[in-house]
């Protein structure tokens, strides 16, 4: 993905337009069909772009006070993955993935 092996990601440009959320039932559908993703293609990377479009969409929303306290990390090497693995439970699927993302509160 990129020269480092982790890198913090600055904002992506934003290049897809926004679907607004007009209903608390809209919002309710979109909670109600999140995932958790615990199969990966191995050997199949993940685009930078859509890391990038990830973490741009999380910079995006809202935070308290709106001080957008949060920064991203993109560890994408075996060896860092396998770090971010040992720091989150054990959790094979964190080794297995394409890249991992990192949110750090400062």
């Amino acid at each position: 993905m990129c020269n480092s092996s982790v890198h913090q990601a600055v904002r992506a440009p934003a290049n897809r337009p926004r679907k607004e959320i007009t209903t608390s039932s809209e919002a309710l559908t979109i909670f109600d069909e999140r995932t958790s993703v615990n199969l990966f293609a191995a050997g199949r990377p993940v685009a930078e772009s859509a890391v990038l479009e990830l973490i741009r969409d999380a910079e995006e929303a809202p935070s308290s006070y709106n001080i957008q306290h949060t920064r991203y990390l993109a560890a994408t090497y075996q060896v860092l993955k396998e770090k971010v693995k040992a720091i989150s439970y054990g959790q094979e699927k964190v080794a297995q993935c394409s890249a991992a993302l990192v949110v750090l509160g400062i």
